[in-house]
């Protein structure tokens, strides 16, 4: 074992000293601090129970607080505190006393006499006063008398001047039917929050005190014939009136907050006279008993309620009196579940309730009955929910800039099962506005009116109109589909943006009509059950009409009739269309100057192309008619994802009817233009390219029948060019009578494009000598015209009519004889406007003379 150094001892003595005295002192503290925490936690506790909600202060000498439940002049029912502690109090307190307290669980009763100040009910304490005995209550310091438990004042409360009362828990006066509350001028009574205040057969005497009810409070009239205290109603307080027999109530012409009639026992009519005008609050109505109240009878009178009215029993009127007219304006919900509410008088008298909150107000009835002369107007600011109530009524008026929601299934309708059930007549604004919100599927309702501001369907289930409907402010489609069937929705609004919220989910099936302007981009959000196919229209300086009716047809695009053949979008035939449908689009006048573009979005077809830039737009006149590639085409603005296929065209200067066309592959060149004219003996083609891709030949074709085609010469081409390049052909040995021309495109790889096929007109020397027209007439047409022309013998001729794309779009034979001929031809109402061509044709010889139809 090693040991320390001697001189190292009386060191290490020290410091072992030391740490005795560090951990003596470390607990002296902790049993310090304790004690503090320990004293703290006692005097809380003590404070608590000392205290009071309302007195808050620790117990001073002199304060008295009930120790039993016991009468108030017996010493033994009290504690006084001598400023160390409770002890047995030697006689009761009076209001030369400090706090005098009843404590939670105790009754005190006053069988004599007592003045008292600084008093205060505990919550669960109770304080009653005897009949013909007195409670005076004196002003002393702070609140003279607080309430949080039960007051039940069955003989006399005096309140003296100046004097002070809060009530947070429950006053009854007059049990007995003879008490009498008193309040002296300067005195004030104040109900609070949770304070119920009751007369049952007690009596207010007319003073000059002041009563004060606060939010939360209640004060319950339950004695016949009350005069009901001029208080001061404050927001969130209610009058209560429950005790009316064969006497109403009076002092009615107050503000009031919330005001309740629940009048079991009523047996006679009760007329408020029109006292009743201001309600801040709610009206309820549970019971009149068996009669009844009316809400005036004078000439004219207005109530104004700015809460809710509730009526689930008893029966009001809002007016009695011959020719009296009364107008209850609601700003807050309306419901009405039980009683009626009807009027008196006569014919002529007349009630108007008048909905009029700047919001949303809803309107719920079931079981209630609205009946005789009661109008019903929702006025500008107010939008008044009905859900799938029944507006019952005598007329029925949606003020301009009014909105309805409905969420009934039948819509709008008068009769049957009635959202608005009128003996008298509806009056809706053609400047009001309505919301469809309904949960399974609506109609707009015969009652609809035919022409509304603003048009909003939100209902995930959809809306079907039952008649036409024009919209002259917004339609917005927030959800579900709007189905039109045989009938229109049209919107008058020019601007772009009439029509909002429209998706994938919320479109329209059916007939849409937009109003437009000579400048805009005007959505058409159109499709079928499954598919949304929104078409665009883009107006260019138009002029001519001012609205588009537009449709989406869900069926095969392509007359068998009519098949698709010689169409071609920038040398690139297009061989078929999209199968899913078509569009229309139809002006409600031509279109006499401006351009405009399309763009479509078809969904819902099965025979998609390999690439998206091989769809193309093309029109035709209507199903009767063939499909054209007819404006500007531009390769970059077709493309196709999530399975929408999308293609614009621009330039266009008619509507009619529009579908997707798509080519056997991209289209490799844009071509601008291919041309082909006589000059002289020969016949002069010529082509222009904004650019091209992979592009190796051009190949010149001619045709004599515009079916069959022959190379009449080849020009290289560019292969890829970003810039725009000429081209031109010379066929120095054209054929005689009418020639056809088209250009062939040759890619790198084999795969080939075609153009517009052009026509050209050749007269021969025996085509002269044999046969000569005359005179076509007239030209321009528009149904019908003639043609004159001579014969060198007779013979059965070849009379038909071509397109400028050299089809045959009629067809006849005759037999003309030596001399002059004459045909004429009646089947013009059908053809699109345009340049044609007649053709009379007889062995080798070929008379052509061009025609235009207007």
């Amino acid at each position: 074992m090693r040991h320390n150094p001697p001189a190292m001892r009386p060191t290490m003595r020290m410091y072992q000293r030391q740490r005795v005295k560090t951990r003596t002192l470390s607990a002296q503290r902790i049993i310090f601090t304790s004690s503090i925490l320990i004293s703290v936690v006692l005097g809380f506790i003590l404070f608590i129970n000392l205290s009071d909600s309302k007195f808050t202060k620790a117990a001073a000498n002199g304060d008295y607080r009930s120790a039993s439940s016991g009468n108030w002049s017996s010493a033994g029912t009290w504690e006084k505190f001598n400023g160390t502690s409770w002890e047995a109090a030697s006689s009761s307190p009076t209001s030369a006393d400090g706090v005098i307290e009843i404590q939670s669980g105790h009754v005190v009763t006053i069988s004599v006499d007592v003045t008292a100040d600084q008093l205060s009910i505990n919550s669960g304490g109770a304080l009653a006063v005897n009949a013909t005995k007195y409670l005076y209550i004196a002003d002393g310091t702070g609140t003279d008398l607080v309430v949080n438990g039960t007051l039940n004042i069955n003989g006399y409360l005096t309140q003296n001047v100046n004097s002070t009362i809060e009530l947070n828990g429950t006053a009854v006066l007059g049990s007995s039917g003879s008490a009498i509350l008193q309040i002296e001028t300067g005195a004030t009574f104040t109900i609070n929050n949770g304070g119920t205040f009751t007369t049952n057969g007690g009596a207010l005497p007319t003073t000059s005190g002041k009563w004060i009810v606060n939010s939360g409070g209640t004060y319950i009239s339950s004695a016949n014939g009350d005069a009901l205290p001029y208080a001061a109603w404050n927001t969130g307080s209610t009058c209560e009136i429950t005790g009316v027999s064969n006497n109403g109530v009076t002092n009615l012409n107050q503000t009031f907050y919330n005001f309740k009639w629940n009048c079991i026992s009523q047996a006679s009519a009760v007329n408020f006279a029109g006292a009743l005008t201001t309600i801040n609050g709610d009206f309820t109505l549970s019971s009149t008993g068996s009669s009844d109240i009316a809400l005036s009878n004078a000439i004219n009178s207005t109530i104004n309620l700015s809460g809710n009215y509730t009526q689930t029993g008893g029966t009001i009127k809002g007016n009695t009196r011959t020719g009296g007219k009364t107008t209850l304006n609601v700003a807050g919900n309306w419901t009405h579940t039980g009683g009626t509410f009807t009027v008196g008088g006569n014919v002529s008298t007349v009630t108007t309730i008048v909905f009029n909150k700047s919001g949303i107000q809803t309107f719920t009835a079931s079981g209630g009955t609205i009946s005789g002369n009661v109008d019903i107007t929702v006025n500008s600011t107010s939008t008044l929910d009905i859900g799938t109530s029944t507006v019952s009524c005598r007329n029925f008026t949606a003020s301009s800039g009014s909105t309805l929601c409905i969420s009934s299934a039948s819509g709008i309708v008068t009769s049957g099962s009635p959202n608005i059930s009128v003996s008298g007549t509806t009056n809706f604004s053609s400047s009001s506005n309505y919301i469809f919100n309904g949960t399974a599927a609506q109609v707009t309702g015969a009652g609809f009116p035919s022409t509304v501001n603003n048009l909003t369907v939100n209902n995930s289930s959809g809306v079907t109109l039952s008649n036409n409907v024009t919209v002259a402010g917004t339609l917005a489609l927030t959800s579900g589909i709007v189905t039109t069937g045989s009938y229109e929705l049209k919107t008058t609004n020019t601007s772009v943006s009439s029509i909002t919220g429209y998706s994938s989910s919320n479109y329209v099936i059916g007939y849409l009509r937009r109003r437009v302007s000579a400048n805009g981009s005007y959505d058409f959000p159109v499709g079928t059950a499954a598919n949304y196919e929104l078409v665009n229209v883009t107006l260019a300086g138009m002029t001519g009409f001012t609205e588009i009716l537009s449709s989406f047809t869900n069926a095969s695009p392509i007359n068998i009739a009519l098949p698709l053949t010689g169409v071609s979008i920038t040398g690139t035939e297009i061989t078929d269309m999209l199968d899913y449908g078509y569009w229309t689009l139809t002006p409600n006048s031509l279109m006499l100057g401006g351009t405009y573009s399309v763009t479509l979005n078809e969904k819902g077809h099965g025979n998609s192309a390999a690439e998206a830039a091989a769809y193309c737009v093309l029109k035709r006149e209507n199903a009767l008619f063939s499909w054209q590639s007819l404006g500007t085409h531009d390769n970059l603005t077709q493309s196709e994802t999530g399975g929408v296929a999308v293609a614009t065209r621009s330039g266009l200067t008619s509507f009619s009817q529009f579908g997707i066309g798509k080519g056997a592959g991209p289209l490799p060149i844009e071509l601008v233009y291919f041309s082909a004219k006589p000059e002289g003996s020969i016949v002069k083609c010529s082509w222009q390219t904004a650019s091209e891709v992979n592009n190796d030949y051009f190949t010149i074709e001619r045709s004599t029948n515009g079916k069959d085609f022959a190379a009449a010469g080849t020009v290289d081409g560019a292969g890829n060019s970003s810039t725009t390049l000429t081209y031109s052909f010379t066929d120095e040995t054209p054929a005689g009578g009418i020639s056809y021309y088209r250009l062939k495109q040759t890619d790198f790889d084999g795969m080939f494009s075609y153009s517009k096929i052009k026509s050209v007109i050749f007269k021969t020397e025996k085509t002269d000598e044999v046969i000569s027209i005359s005179s076509v007439a007239p030209n321009p047409f528009t149904e019908n015209f003639s043609v004159t022309y001579s014969m060198q013998q007779e013979a059965e001729v070849n009379i038909s009519l071509m397109n400028a794309s050299g089809q045959i779009v009629y067809n006849q034979t005759q037999t003309a004889l030596q001399g002059i001929n004459r045909f004429d031809y009646t089947e013009g109402f059908n053809l699109p406007n345009g340049m044609y061509f007649v053709k009379i044709s007889f062995d080798k010889n070929v008379q052509v003379q061009r025609i235009v139809k207007n």
